[in-house]
């Protein structure tokens, strides 16, 4: 009886360690989402410009109410997924100006006729998005790097959807992007200011569909 006693309870506790291990990973699929309430610029750091606080790690940050949030010198922001426009005809803008910005996903307009950008500048200046960024996905999205600035993305998506239009502009001398792959113009209309030096570990570009303003520098 004891050794039955011994088995069944390992068993319970193994089952309870199971269960919290499946919590944990699907927790994050159902991220809570803090939005900017600032309409008009605020610094990301400030907790009175987030409807739920300053976004953490496990949380999605969503700037679509015509405000512009700034991370500048010295803050370190961070975020699950970062939504910038999302609302129809609405501009919406996050800069990252000397200041660091770690995430998994972002998104510039995710809406048709949603506006989003995306601004990486200055030398201290460090984007990194672990997973996926798409420029344009269904509304009208904005992303550029310049004046030395770093910015990492595991792939980069530009125009996808029908009716998309994305622009990027990473040529500027000195700046530093790193991705694995870039699809542009999936089903929508692209600019690009794209230098491929700067493009670090790129295996694969894809072009499609409608490629406008198209500045491809092989370096």
């Amino acid at each position: 009886m004891q050794i039955l006693s011994r088995v069944i309870s390992a068993a319970t506790v193994t089952l309870k360690l199971w269960t919290l291990g499946c919590l944990l990973i699907l927790g994050p699929l159902f991220s809570q989402t803090t939005s900017w309430v600032n309409p008009g610029f605020g610094n990301w750091q400030d907790s009175g410009n987030w409807s739920l606080g300053v976004p953490t790690s496990a949380e999605d940050a969503q700037i679509d109410n015509g405000g512009a949030s700034a991370i500048g010198m010295g803050i370190h922001g961070e975020a699950n997924h970062v939504f910038v426009g999302v609302t129809p005809n609405i501009n919406n803008t996050l800069f990252v100006t000397n200041g660091v910005l770690t995430n998994v996903n972002t998104t510039l307009a995710s809406q048709t006729g949603s506006l989003g950008t995306l601004q990486v500048s200055l030398p201290s200046a460090q984007w990194i998005n672990a997973s996926d960024t798409f420029v344009g996905l269904a509304g009208i999205g904005n992303l550029s790097l310049f004046l030395g600035a770093f910015g990492s993305s595991g792939n980069l998506s530009i125009a996808q959807q029908t009716s998309s239009e994305g622009t990027v502009d990473i040529s500027d001398p000195g700046t530093t992007f790193v991705t694995y792959n870039v699809n542009v113009a999936e089903q929508g209309t692209a600019f690009l200011g794209l230098d491929l030096e700067p493009l670090l570990n790129l295996q694969e570009l894809q072009l499609r569909g409608l490629l406008k303003r198209g500045c491809l520098n092989p370096g």
